[in-house]
């Protein structure tokens, strides 16, 4: 079975890579309050209780703000924001998600600073709301899990596989300690190296960098594979 890769940020400072507790997402941005209330429908939609596809109610609106609290010159391609929403570029939009039947919805993002100005990216951004997840094409040995660190009765599982081959190459796995991350095939390696620097695990090590990924060692703990 082919060798599965995953790509995850531990929590250490990237260079252009915005921190995720230093962004927020929006519908509306005034200067003036800092935080905007997140009383919004879409926000608490789950497609098991509340359908999919997502009604008018419940669906992702077509554009939203991304507020950058500091660091406002930024590069990256792939963000994790919450659960199953990701901000991503153009490019990984075109390259990673549609090439792949990624069931998604998507919103144009206006990147602003806290005052309010628009930042200038060299990049078109996109919230992404996934949809459906792949865990039905993957086995989950018991044999092996690890504990989730902060997590409680969550597991990681090193000896995960898929079930059968799939023309698919990119999977999102709807649990906890998945929902910052993604996993593709080795053999699709090339297209996530066009991306800016993607940080990727072999799924066997993936345990250690989760359960340490506030350490500022996690480098010496667990090296990424690039």
């Amino acid at each position: 079975m082919e060798k599965l890769l995953i790509w995850f940020y531990p929590f250490k400072k990237q260079t252009y890579i915005p921190n995720r507790y230093d962004i927020y997402i929006r519908e509306n941005f005034t200067p003036l309050k800092e935080v905007e209330d997140m009383d919004y429908p879409w926000v608490l939609y789950n497609p098991e209780i509340n359908g999919y596809p997502p009604s008018k109610r419940w669906a992702l609106p077509k554009e939203l703000y991304l507020i950058i609290q500091r660091n406002t010159k930024i590069m990256f391609d792939f963000l994790p924001y919450q659960y199953a929403i990701y901000i991503v570029s153009d490019l990984f939009l075109n390259k990673v998600l549609l090439p792949n039947r990624v069931s998604f919805e998507m919103a144009k993002l206006n990147i602003v600073s806290k005052n309010a100005k628009k930042l200038d990216v060299n990049k078109n951004y996109y919230a992404v709301r996934i949809n459906q997840f792949d865990d039905d094409l993957f086995n989950f040995p018991i044999e092996g899990r690890k504990r989730a660190a902060g997590l409680e009765d969550e597991f990681i599982y090193p000896n995960m596989q898929l079930k059968e081959y799939t023309t698919k190459n990119v999977f999102f796995i709807d649990r906890l300690p998945y929902s910052e991350s993604f996993i593709f095939k080795s053999s699709y390696s090339s297209v996530i190296k066009e991306c800016y620097k993607p940080i990727v695990y072999a799924i066997e090590d993936f345990y250690l960098a989760y359960n340490n990924k506030t350490s500022d060692k996690v480098d010496n703990i667990v090296k990424p594979l690039w």
